[in-house]
């Protein structure tokens, strides 16, 4: 990262600010959100408006979370779905304290916890005790300011010698708790009352027995324990190379319970007929041309994308209630739902649209490598960890995405980047440009099941892609993170998306616009995260003879 994109401590102050907002405003609930001592000093001055706000008493999930194991055999993509009892979630942010050395209680950042209490289908009786996630606000948290849309990731430590699940068991049906060691997380803000939610469960292959080559005798495998607790001994704990494999996927749509109708408030994702009155994006709002390509400095390029990025955010938030000035027809407005797409609309067109990029900046508590010797890193758990919350460089980049398909089994996964300020996106992973795979998995057509439509492909050897209903998710079979790749050119990523049409379209045709939205996380190989991204595509299709298709 050069240092021209490195934003100054005013401005890491701001977007530490607005990523808090975004993030409280939206996911935060009533029955959560009771002691102001847990916000820190920071956002005092939003506070009140926090208070001000009408917010959700709980989120609900009334159809249940569906989770789909995954074999070792590529071959068997996904195994069918099971469905959970409906669950209630609250939501709070909280500050985390922890005692130092000294015995001292201290403040070290923020943590996400949130509080899962399942129930009888159709019934308000809750049916089991509350399970309760806690999760650091830390540099390995991706939050979009926009729409509070975030992704994180936990971990159980094989040094960890007592723990809590990382899922909820009933979560997790087909899959044994005590074997998921790590979760990545994806939620999107689908609409100002909904949220999509994608858990990634990983599990331990040094410990489950899940390796795809496992056929060896148990001598063998007490010996080379022997030889692993050899080594060990002459390393940190922490240094250990954490190997996981994709053993499900867990999916979940929720639904805010407001204390008012939902009629009353106006949807996030609500846009102008008139295509031309949309918000512009942030390049568009730059106008970096306007002194030359070679009059404006690098700096002044970084000072006035974030200003635009502001003005993009309130843009985004104001838009649907503005009087553009057209008629009354144009003025109305199109409400985007949710919608499955199939396998021909999906490779269609191109998706056109903006990824906002949001690149971790280097910290105090990673420590430069000396002569021969390994790099050396702190988690956000140790003492005198600074607060890496939001500490990092934005960016946005003009992207296509395009899906193509032969209408058999082979499945072709494209991305091209155009201009781009600040932070671009990192093609050190291959899978960001062009992923080729094939359908392992074809039930395209709808049924009155919960998965709707499924289509599984495996690509380029290594992950695991799926549309299923009104969602789509790639993911790495196998994971290996050890500071002693830090060097490979090869990264992981991860990646959630959903889709959406305009609403009134019948359910019977395929829309002739249709939208997504995309979150994806982009890891090195010591399982830090290098690059959080996001972003809102529209489907454009070709046209013949100057007629759309």
């Amino acid at each position: 990262m050069s240092n021209e994109h490195i934003p100054n401590e005013q401005e890491v102050a701001k977007q530490k600010s607005e990523t808090y907002q975004a993030l409280s405003s939206f996911h935060e609930t009533r029955a959560a959100n009771t002691d102001p001592e847990n916000v820190p000093p920071l956002f005092d001055d939003y506070q009140d408006d926090i208070d001000a706000q009408k917010m959700a008493d709980y989120w609900e999930c009334n159809n249940g979370a569906i989770s789909y194991n995954v074999p070792i055999d590529p071959a068997g993509g996904l195994k069918r779905g099971i469905v959970s009892k409906p669950y209630k979630s609250n939501v709070q942010i909280q500050m985390n304290i922890n005692r130092s050395e000294s015995g001292r209680l201290q403040k070290t950042g923020l943590r996400l916890v949130e509080t899962i209490q399942f129930t009888n289908t159709n019934e308000e009786e809750i049916t089991s005790m509350p399970f309760v996630r806690s999760i650091p606000l830390d540099g390995n948290m991706d939050v979009d300011a926009v729409d509070g849309t975030y992704s994180l990731d936990a971990s159980i430590r094989s040094s960890d010698k007592t723990h809590l699940p990382l899922l909820p068991p009933s979560m997790l049906a087909g899959m044994d708790p005590n074997r998921v060691k790590f979760v990545v997380e994806h939620t999107i803000s689908a609409s100002e009352t909904e949220r999509c939610r994608c858990f990634l469960v990983y599990g331990d292959t040094d410990r489950d027995g899940s390796l795809e080559n496992d056929d060896f005798s148990e001598e063998e495998d007490a010996d080379e324990g022997k030889e692993e607790e050899e080594d060990n001994d002459e390393e940190c704990s922490d240094s250990k190379s954490r190997n996981y494999r994709l053993l499900g996927i867990v999916l979940a749509d929720e639904y805010k319970k407001v204390p008012v109708s939902p009629e009353n408030r106006q949807p996030l994702t609500d846009l102008p007929k008139d295509q031309s009155t949309s918000t512009p994006s942030p390049l568009d709002l730059l106008r970096v041309d306007a002194k030359g390509p070679h009059e404006m400095s690098e700096q002044d390029k970084m000072a006035a994308l974030y200003e635009a990025i502001g003005k993009h955010n309130e843009k985004v938030m104001t838009t649907s209630g503005e009087d553009t000035g057209h008629d009354e027809e144009t003025k109305e407005e199109q409400k985007l739902v949710r919608y499955s797409p199939t396998m021909f609309s999906l490779s269609s067109g191109v998706y056109l649209g903006d990824t906002f990029i949001r690149e971790p900046m280097p910290t105090s508590g990673k420590e430069q490598p000396r002569g021969f010797g390994k790099l050396k890193s702190r988690r956000a758990s140790d003492d005198n960890e600074e607060d890496n919350f939001a500490n990092w460089s934005l960016g946005v980049q003009k992207t296509t995405l395009q899906f193509k398909w032969d209408y058999s089994s082979n499945v072709v996964q494209a991305c091209t980047y155009g201009k781009c300020i600040g932070a671009m996106n990192n093609l050190k992973c291959s899978a960001l440009s062009r992923s080729v795979g094939s359908i392992v998995i074809d039930e395209g057509r709808a049924t009155k099941s919960r998965d709707e439509r499924r289509v599984v492909w495996y690509m380029d050897g290594a992950y695991l892609s799926g549309l299923i209903g009104t969602s789509y998710f790639r993911a790495p079979r196998y994971l290996s993170f050890s500071e002693s790749h830090l060097n490979a050119a090869e990264c992981r990523l991860t990646e959630f998306m959903v889709f959406y049409k305009a609403e009134g379209n019948s359910l019977d045709t395929e829309p002739k616009q249709s939208y997504c939205s995309i979150a994806r996380r982009l890891y090195n190989l010591d399982g830090s995260l290098l690059q959080g991204s996001t972003g809102f595509f529209s489907l454009t299709q070709p046209t013949l003879d100057g007629v759309e298709s």
